[in-house]
């Protein structure tokens, strides 16, 4: 069945038959599988998720209680669990229910890096997970299962991470730490740096990270990104910038990007979408494969929302219908989800989206538990329920 197995991570009061829903085409011309629901799609008070992130093989949830939640791959703690809470997953430790992360106040905005997840919570930032080479900002390195607070970053009000590196904004400046290996930091080197670096001659109203990028929008909604620049993600030259640069050719008039692995996107005020980068696999644009292409606009109109995973890239319609391209889809393919996505996020081989009133469903790979279904899937296997959070 490929990528497109549709799992709902139940949340409590809700249920689901027990069955498959193909919905006529899936990935390399395989059906999809969608869940078949018997009760209600609202979530109960305080347990619906209003937001929901993923990178790598791991996804978080913030939930409308304003708790975090987190699945998935836990190798280098970025579920959020210690080891009494993971299990083997063909040899590394994984969260196959989500689970609530120990946060010390209320969550109002989430992130996660490739092995790392971070939240703003009481006002301050913590993070958990990978911090071998100051991802974290603590001046400190070494890894955590439980959260720890990164007060350089301040009350951010949003968060993203790339490969080994984790960026913040807090009011309309980047804040960026971590592995550097492309210049992603932003601080002129390429020099691993575990203490926050502010970009405080940028102006950011929006930011994104892909693999070795970092990339924010400023004045008029143009584009600038720092990083690294292999397949085109900053300009034509192929050559990485330690420093913001604009994007060329110039890209004006977004209003929030999406970050994959070496492509990013962006949303744009009049409803439409593009992307540049790499498009070997046709996660630029979903139309003719290309090693690199330059801005190009997706061939979708009433974009609600852009998120860009490893090697695909997805969109949410004003309508909540969701349509995905790249590996693992043909063309611009639609996804067959249960009712109207409010929100979604894309990992490296699996994808989420928050439906109707605050149920997540989650489609792709399992091998690492990243649907939180509560098993390991491999092959067509049915829809089966997870508690994504306790009555």
């Amino acid at each position: 069945m490929g990528r497109h197995l549709l799992v709902a991570l139940a949340l409590a009061g809700c249920s689901f038959h027990h069955g498959l829903a193909p919905d006529g085409g899936g990935g390399g011309g395989e059906d999809s599988v969608s869940p078949v629901i018997d009760a209600a799609i609202d979530a109960p008070l305080g347990c619906g998720a209003t937001q929901i992130v993923a990178r790598g093989s791991h996804s978080c949830a913030l939930m409308r209680d304003d708790t975090v939640w987190c699945w998935g791959a836990n190798d280098r703690g970025q579920s959020g669990v210690g080891s009494a809470g993971t299990i083997d997953c063909s040899g590394t430790p994984c969260v196959m229910t989500p689970t609530e992360v120990a946060l010390p106040g209320k969550a109002s905005a989430l992130g996660a890096g490739q092995v790392d997840s971070c939240a703003t919570a009481g006002g301050s930032v913590y993070c958990w997970g990978a911090n071998g080479v100051g991802e974290f900002g603590t001046g400190q390195t070494g890894d955590s299962t439980t959260p720890v607070a990164v007060g350089a970053r301040g009350n951010a009000t949003a968060i993203a991470g790339g490969y080994n590196t984790m960026c913040s904004l807090a009011g309309t400046t980047v804040s960026c730490s971590g592995g550097n290996l492309y210049g992603e930091v932003g601080n002129n080197s390429d020099n691993e740096t575990d203490s926050v670096y502010a970009l405080t001659s940028l102006t950011a109203s929006a930011l994104t990270m892909a693999y070795g990028d970092t990339c924010a929008i400023i004045a008029d909604g143009a584009v600038d990104c720092w990083g690294a620049n292999g397949h085109h993600e900053i300009d034509g030259t192929g050559a990485d910038a330690e420093a913001p640069v604009a994007v060329s050719p110039a890209v004006s008039g977004a209003i929030a990007l999406a970050g994959g692995y070496d492509q990013i996107c962006a949303l744009f005020g009049d409803s439409t979408a593009g992307c540049w980068g790499n498009d070997t696999d046709g996660q630029v644009d979903g139309v003719a494969l290309s090693g690199v292409k330059g801005m190009t606009l997706v061939s979708l109109t009433g974009v609600a929302e852009i998120a860009a995973g490893f090697d695909h890239t997805c969109a949410r319609l004003g309508d909540g219908s969701v349509t995905c391209w790249g590996t693992g889809y043909t063309g611009l393919q639609a996804v067959a989800l249960p009712a109207p996505a409010q929100a979604i996020a894309t990992g490296d081989d699996h994808d989420c989206a928050i439906v109707g009133d605050g149920k997540v469903v989650c489609w792709g790979q399992d091998d690492f538990g990243q649907l939180g279904n509560g098993a390991l899937i491999t092959g067509a296997q049915p829809p089966t329920m997870a508690t994504l959070c306790a009555e």
